[in-house]
This record gives structure tokens, C-alpha cells and sequence, in this order.
């Protein structure tokens, strides 16, 4: 009676775990959907960001171009985003932040400027 009970027992445990689990649902997207998405999106980004990089680099050769704020323009960083652009950096005075802002205002393809100049 014992070995028939032992046999049921280890015959029901062995049982329990030859079920072949489930293949999981796959982690990506179904093929084709988030492609297409990013191939709409990278182009223009990727555009963005090249007339963004040429904006600034107009406005570094406008400041540069001025021997009088070449100096100054040294100690400012330019950020493009958007043809809006940031002067971040250090000036003396008043009068010189409005001279930067007002040289890159002037550069064609600017919308705005903010002047984070201290």
C-alpha cells in the first residue's frame, strides 16, 4: 500500500511540470509599425537640427566678424533650437548683452532670442 501511494505521488509531481509553458507574447512591435514612424520622423529631426547647427554657426561668424565683440562673444555660448536662440555667458554690462542680442536678431533665420547673459 505504501509503494502504491509513493508511486501515485511522485507520478503526480512529475506530471505537474511537463506542461510546456506558453510562448511569451513577443516585446517588440508587430513588424512595419514603429518603423515607418521613425522613418517619417528621423529626416526631419535630423533636418531641424543641421539648420539649427548652420544658424549658429552664422551667428558665431556675425559676432566674430565685429572686432568689437569678438572679445566679448568669446565668453558666450550660442544654443539654437527651433531657429530660436539662447546667448548664454558673461558680459561687463548692460550695453554689451544688447549688443549680442541685437547681432544675432539681425542674423536672417533667427525667430527669437533670449539673452541669458549675466
Amino acid at each position: 500500500m505504501k509503494r502504491a501511494l509513493v508511486l501515485a505521488v511522485v507520478l503526480s509531481f512529475t506530471s505537474c511540470g511537463s506542461r510546456a509553458a506558453p510562448d511569451p507574447a513577443p516585446a517588440t512591435t508587430p513588424s512595419g509599425a514603429l518603423p515607418d514612424l521613425v522613418e517619417q520622423a528621423a529626416p526631419t529631426a535630423n533636418a531641424d537640427a543641421e539648420e539649427d547647427a548652420e544658424l549658429t554657426r552664422r551667428i558665431r561668424r556675425t559676432f566674430d566678424a565685429d572686432p568689437d565683440l569678438a572679445p566679448i562673444a568669446e565668453r558666450v555660448t550660442i544654443v539654437t533650437i527651433d531657429s530660436r536662440v539662447v546667448l548664454r555667458g558673461s558680459v561687463v554690462d548692460a550695453g554689451q548683452r544688447k549688443r549680442l542680442t541685437d547681432a544675432a536678431r539681425g542674423v536672417s533665420g533667427v525667430v527669437e532670442v533670449e539673452a541669458q547673459l549675466e
